[in-house]
C-alpha cells in the first residue's frame, strides 16, 4: 500500500542508497537528484514557517494509467492540495498552466475541493490554478515573503491525514471510458489517454505510413485509442472510415446515426468504395477471416488511403480468425517500425487480472501474493437449468455473457443461450463494470492447466470464448459454475 512521508524527515537523508530504499519502501519509483533537491527546498521552507510536513504523498502515480503528481496531501474532509515542483527559471508558464489543468481533471473526480499549485524554485514563484483555468502567481522575495502567498495560507489551515488506501480513490473506471458504453463521455472528451497511448496517437496523426499496426492485449485501451485517433483525424478535416470486425452495438449506432461517423461492419465493407478516403481504421482486426482480410488490405494498398489495423492477437474466437497473422504480415512486408504494442493494463484491475491468469494456469501465481479477490465471486449449481435461472436474476445489474456456438452442430454451450444474455461476438471491443460468465461440464484441469474436453469442443473454441468474455470485466466478476465440482473447487482454491 502507498505510504505517506514526512518530507522534512525524508529530506534529512544524505545517503543516496538509503534514499532509494526509502522510496521503494513508500511505493515510489527512483527519482532524479534534482527532484529530491526541490523536495528538500520545500521541506526546509515549510519547516521554517512552522507548517506541518507530515503525511505527504510524494511522487504518487495513478495505478495502470501512469499519471504522476509530485505532492498530494489530503485532509479528513477529503480536500486535496496538489503541489508540483520545478527548478528552472525559464520553465514556461504555459506548461505550468497545462499541467495543473490536467491535474485538476484527475483530482476533481475524487474530491470536490481541490487546490493546485506549482512552486518553481528557479524563479522563486508560486503559481496557483484559478477556477477559470488561468494562473495567479506569488513571487517569493525579501519584500514579499512566503507567508504572504496563497500556498502558505492554504497549508497553514490544512491538517494532512493518511488515507486508508489512496489507490482505491483512483480506479481506472473513473478516467477511462468506452466509446460504446460511455458514448456521450467519449464525445465530450471526458477521458484520458496514457502516455503510451498518446505516443502511438502522435505517430499515427503524423502520417508517413501506408499501413500501421497496433497490437494490444486485453485491458490496455486499444479500442478507446482507435476511436480517439478517428475523432482527432475527423476534427483535422480527414475522411475516416472505421471497420468494426464484429457485430454492431448501441455505441456504434449512436456514433454513426447521431454524430455522423462512418462506421461499417466488416461483413458490409467493400474496399473499392473507400479507396478515396484518407484513413481506414480496422478495429478488432484479429477476428477478421484470414482468407479474406489480406485481400482487402492489398486492395486498399493500391490506393492512397492510410490503413490502421488494431487488435489483440491472442483473442481469437474462430479457427479461421487471422489472429497473430496481421502482425506477422505487417512486420514481414513493412517492418517493425510500422508496429506498436500497447502493454500497460489500464482497464483490468489487479484482482481480475490475477484471477484470470490463475484460472487458466493454477501455477501462475506471480503477483498474486497476499491478493484479496474481493471483487470476484463463484456460485455453484448442480445443473445448467438452475444456473441459468440464477443468471437471469442478475440482469440488469450484471452483464451475463455466454458462448458463440455453431449454427449447424449440436454443441453443449448452446444450453446457455438466452435472449437475455449476450455472447462473445456481441461484446467484442466492449467492457462492463459487472460481468457474469458460465463455466459448464466441458472444462477440466490437466497438469494444472484449464482445458476443454475434446468431444465437447465447439466450432468457436470454447476456451478462447471464455477468455474473450472474462476479459470484458472492468470491476466485478462472477463465475457461475454448472455441473462441474472440480472446476468449482479449483476456483475456491484460487480465492482462498
Amino acid at each position: 500500500m502507498r505510504k505517506t512521508v514526512n518530507i522534512m524527515s525524508f529530506s534529512s537523508l544524505n545517503d543516496e542508497s538509503v534514499e532509494k530504499k526509502y522510496l521503494k519502501y513508500i511505493g515510489a519509483e527512483e527519482r532524479h537528484q534534482s527532484e529530491l533537491t526541490e523536495l528538500t527546498n520545500l521541506a526546509n521552507l515549510l519547516s521554517e514557517y512552522h507548517i506541518s510536513t507530515d503525511n505527504f504523498y510524494i511522487f504518487y502515480s495513478i495505478p495502470h494509467i501512469g499519471k504522476e503528481f509530485d505532492i498530494l496531501i489530503f485532509d479528513e474532509n477529503n480536500h486535496v492540495i496538489n503541489i508540483e515542483l520545478k527548478s528552472s527559471a525559464s520553465y514556461e508558464e504555459q506548461k505550468v498552466k497545462k499541467q495543473l489543468l490536467k491535474n485538476k481533471s484527475y483530482l476533481k473526480s475524487i474530491s470536490s475541493n481541490v487546490k493546485l499549485y506549482t512552486f518553481n524554485f528557479g524563479n522563486n514563484t508560486v503559481y496557483k490554478s484559478l477556477d477559470d483555468g488561468s494562473l495567479s502567481k506569488d513571487v517569493i522575495s525579501s519584500d514579499n515573503a512566503f507567508d504572504h502567498s496563497d500556498l502558505y495560507k492554504a497549508l497553514s489551515n490544512f491538517k494532512p491525514v493518511v488515507l486508508q488506501d489512496i489507490d482505491s480513490l483512483f480506479t481506472p473506471a473513473k478516467f477511462l471510458v468506452s466509446p460504446f458504453n460511455d458514448t456521450e463521455k467519449f464525445i465530450n472528451n471526458e477521458y484520458f489517454l496514457t502516455n503510451e497511448q498518446e505516443n502511438i496517437q502522435k505517430k499515427i496523426l503524423n502520417g508517413g505510413f501506408r499501413i500501421f499496426g497496433i497490437s494490444a492485449s486485453a485491458g490496455t485501451g486499444k479500442t478507446l485509442l482507435c476511436y480517439d485517433i478517428a475523432k482527432k483525424l475527423i476534427q483535422l478535416g480527414h475522411t475516416v472510415c472505421i471497420v468494426h470486425v464484429g457485430i454492431f452495438n448501441d455505441g456504434h449506432h449512436t456514433l454513426k446515426n447521431r454524430y455522423g461517423w462512418e462506421i461499417v461492419p466488416i461483413k458490409d465493407f467493400n474496399p473499392d468504395q473507400y479507396k478515396n478516403f484518407d484513413y481506414i481504421i480496422f478495429d478488432e482486426i484479429q477476428h477478421a477471416n484470414k482468407y479474406s482480410i489480406l485481400k482487402i488490405i492489398e486492395t486498399l494498398l493500391n490506393s492512397n488511403v492510410k490503413i490502421v489495423v488494431a487488435g489483440d492477437p491472442k483473442q481469437v474466437i474462430n479457427i479461421n480468425d487471422i489472429g497473430q497473422g496481421y502482425v506477422d504480415y505487417i512486420e514481414n512486408n513493412f517492418g517493425k517500425s510500422n508496429l506498436k504494442t500497447l502493454t500497460k493494463k489500464i482497464r483490468t484491475n489487479k484482482q481480475v487480472a490475477s484471477f484470470i491468469k490463475r484460472l487458466f494456469n493454477l501455477r501462475d501465481t506471480a503477483g498474486s501474493e497476499n491478493m484479496r479477490y474481493n471483487n470476484i465471486t463463484v456460485n455453484y449449481f448442480n445443473n445448467e437449468t438452475d444456473g441459468i435461472k440464477y443468471a437471469k436474476t442478475l440482469i440488469p445489474s450484471w452483464n451475463v455473457l455466454t458462448y458463440t456456438t455453431s449454427n449447424y452442430d449440436d454443441e453443449y454451450n448452446k444450453i446457455f443461450k438466452s435472449l437475455e444474455f449476450q455472447n462473445q461476438h456481441t461484446v467484442i471491443g466492449q467492457e462492463f463494470d459487472n460481468v457474469a460468465i458460465f463455466m459448464g461440464k466441458v472444462y477440466y484441469y490437466d497438469n494444472d492447466h484449464l482445458k476443454v474436453k475434446l468431444e465437447e469442443e465447439s466450432y468457436y473454441p470454447t476456451r478462447l470464448g471464455l477468455f474473450e468474455n472474462i476479459t470484458r470485466t472492468r470491476i466485478n466478476l462472477k463465475i457461475i459454475v454448472c455441473n462441474n465440482s472440480e472446476v468449482f473447487g479449483k476456483c475456491l482454491e484460487i480465492l482462498e
